[in-house]
């Protein structure tokens, strides 16, 4: 649509261009008409080359200007163009990673709904389930299921715990660091399994209520009965140290957050908070390396120049960095920082939610790329300037050579007349020595007589 648009602005551009010249043209060739019929040859001549240059003056400038214009539309045509395929190059690959983000909370949805399939897992039933989804995605840093365990079951539950792993004990961070026996708690949520299990033996029997902040994280997610995304966290890499997050999804009694019950709230679908907690089982959880998810989200793309930057901005007035995928296309560069390039350049700039927080993910042209191509604006302001170059050193060669021949007819003319002048001038003597002749004659006729 808009190189339809740019065509028809060309052309109403050459149209009135040629009317114009034409103009011109029969302009210039009625002043050499009118200035040949002047018999003054100094003031034609001053006269004709001071009005038949001002009109070649007039169409330069024309030409100049109309070239300037056309090689403006094209740079502002371009631009648009390659914004465009800026924007749509972009929107894919936030597609993508969006596609691949929304596939591990899959994972997490997957095993909650196992295990709300029984009302008992073993662990090897758990590991056997995980497994696949652990081959198949690299960004998984952890799958685990976490029970709810209250203050009065904890005994019961550590005994049945240690039937499939004899050394399972509920800990926390003690205050040097080390995992300690958890102390007491109303409620406990310890890390019953956890996959893989070499990567994370620590984590295993960890009792998340230790932390009050994970602890609010997890009483939020209970009372919402919704899967929730967890503020950005560090976990060790192939890379070193780098961001992921945790996604977890609350399980009921019953298989769903409000079990069916014979009552009111069986019937709207509603639950409180109060009965929510008495039916907990626990959460499903899984925790991602965010750089692992972007980079093999789009591992199957083309390179095409576009660095992307990830930022948190659930919290109103704070941004968290999160991860910068640099582009296959960008050489190393040792300015660039781990919080990622400035971006100077045009920015494409998309939020996506992430169950309960946003993430802002910024797009941006690696140099050299999705730059506008210089020659093609200057292939049309050189063609256009050096036509209308040529244009006017033919028309002053038209006009030179108009008063050339308007000069020489003019010295024709003057030195016809003056022949003329001289030749009726002899005839003039002539007649008036006939007339004497013949007078004399008579006069010799008369005396003879």
């Amino acid at each position: 649509m808009k190189k339809e648009m740019f065509s028809r602005y060309l052309r109403q551009i050459r149209d009135r261009s040629s009317v114009f010249l034409g103009t011109m043209i029969k302009w210039l060739s009625s002043q050499a008409q009118l200035s040949g019929s002047d018999h003054k040859p100094k003031a034609a001549d001053v006269t004709f080359l001071s009005i038949g240059y001002v009109p070649i003056v007039i169409i330069a400038l024309v030409g100049i200007t109309v070239t300037w214009d056309a090689y403006q539309e094209i740079q502002d045509w371009e631009h648009q163009r390659l914004t465009q395929e800026f924007r749509n190059a972009a929107s894919d690959r936030i597609l993508m990673v969006q596609r691949e983000l929304d596939l591990m909370l899959g994972v997490v949805q997957d095993i909650s709904s196992f295990i709300n399939a029984s009302s008992k897992i073993g662990r090897k039933e758990y590991r056997k389930f995980v497994g696949p989804a652990l081959i198949r995605h690299n960004s998984i840093a952890a799958l685990e299921w976490i029970p709810q365990v209250k203050s009065a079951e904890r005994a019961s539950f550590e005994t049945d715990a240690r039937r499939s792993f004899s050394r399972f004990r509920i800990t926390e961070p003690g205050p040097e660091g080390d995992l300690i026996e958890a102390e007491l708690r109303p409620v406990h949520f310890p890390i019953l399994y956890v996959q893989p299990y070499p990567n994370n033996k620590e984590r295993l029997g960890l009792d998340l209520a230790a932390s009050s902040v994970t602890l609010d994280e997890l009483m939020e997610i209970k009372e919402t009965g919704n899967m929730q995304i967890s503020s950005r966290i560090s976990l060790d890499g192939n890379r070193g140290k780098e961001f992921g997050f945790a996604a977890r999804r609350p399980v009921y009694e019953g298989g769903a957050p409000n079990p069916p019950v014979d009552d009111e709230e069986a019937i709207d679908g509603s639950m409180s908070t109060e009965r929510r907690g008495m039916h907990l089982r626990g959460f499903a959880a899984g925790i991602f390396h965010i750089g692992s998810i972007v980079d093999g989200a789009l591992e199957n793309l083309s390179p095409i120049g576009i660095d992307m930057v990830f930022h948190d901005v659930s919290d109103v007035g704070h941004k968290a960095y999160l991860y910068r995928h640099a582009s296959r296309k960008r050489v190393v560069d040792k300015s660039v920082t781990v919080q990622g390039a400035p971006i100077d350049n045009e920015a494409f700039v998309q939020i996506i939610n992430m169950a309960n927080r946003k993430w802002e993910l910024t797009c941006t042209a690696v140099p050299g790329y999705f730059q506008l191509a210089p020659q093609r604006g200057w292939t049309v302001l050189a063609g256009g300037w050096a036509f209308t170059i040529l244009l006017t050193i033919y028309l002053s060669t038209l006009v030179g050579r108009a008063a050339k021949i308007n000069r020489l007819v003019t010295e024709r003319t003057l030195q016809l007349t003056a022949t003329n002048v001289a030749l009726n001038k002899e005839i003039g003597e002539r007649t008036k020595a006939q007339i004497e002749l013949q007078i004399l004659n008579e006069t010799l006729e008369q005396r003879v007589e």
